[in-house]
């Protein structure tokens, strides 16, 4: 087996990107291994290998330069937006000045930008996944629906802005789905 779920995110990073190929065949059968092991598909493996990114529930992050606080989230794109203190919305994170803490403030510059930077690597491959899993039709149990999608702290973004159908014991037992939010359309008459 493998040792934690960072090794194993390590490995489906090396499915996913390395060039040679036979060492990419490789960390693809291991994964198929792994995920029989633990009695999951592949690609229910593959779902519970997204990061959280270190933010928090509600799928945020503070960047604190000291005598200011921001708050980072993401729309349902996954695209970042920026908040300060107060909750008014920024388009980018402020440059610091003289009053804050140049060490926080540096930090919290490159926390955000290495956010930005894995956010967008991992929005690029989850927005298809879930465009493919609604046009495939997919399900989940509802606590994997909850505990790997609407619970995750950065995937929740993406999926909370989909309405979700609940499915009749007799089709689907205990079954959740996810479908794209339509405006209804009124008919005039």
């Amino acid at each position: 087996m493998i040792g934690s779920d960072t090794a194993l995110m390590l490995l489906h990073g090396i499915a996913q990107k390395v060039k040679f190929q036979a060492l990419q065949h490789h960390a693809y059968d291991k994964i198929g291994e792994i995920a029989a092991a633990l009695e999951l598909s592949t690609e229910e493996l593959e779902e519970r290998l997204v990061p959280d990114l270190d933010l928090d529930p509600q799928g945020e992050m503070q960047l604190d330069f000291g005598s200011r606080q921001f708050r980072a989230g993401f729309d349902e794109a996954l695209k970042p937006c920026l908040r300060d203190a107060q909750g008014a919305r920024l388009d980018q994170l402020p440059k610091p000045k003289k009053t804050d803490d140049a060490e926080l403030a540096a930090a919290a510059v490159e926390r955000y930008k290495l956010l930005k930077k894995d956010a967008r690597t991992i929005a690029a491959q989850r927005v298809l996944r879930l465009e493919q899993a609604m046009c495939g039709r997919r399900r989940w149990t509802v606590q994997a629906f909850r505990d790997f999608l609407a619970g995750h702290p950065l995937l929740r973004h993406l999926v909370l802005g989909r309405r979700r159908g609940q499915y009749r014991a007799s089709a689907w037992p205990g079954r959740t789905g996810l479908a794209p939010r339509h405006r209804q359309r009124r008919r005039s008459v």
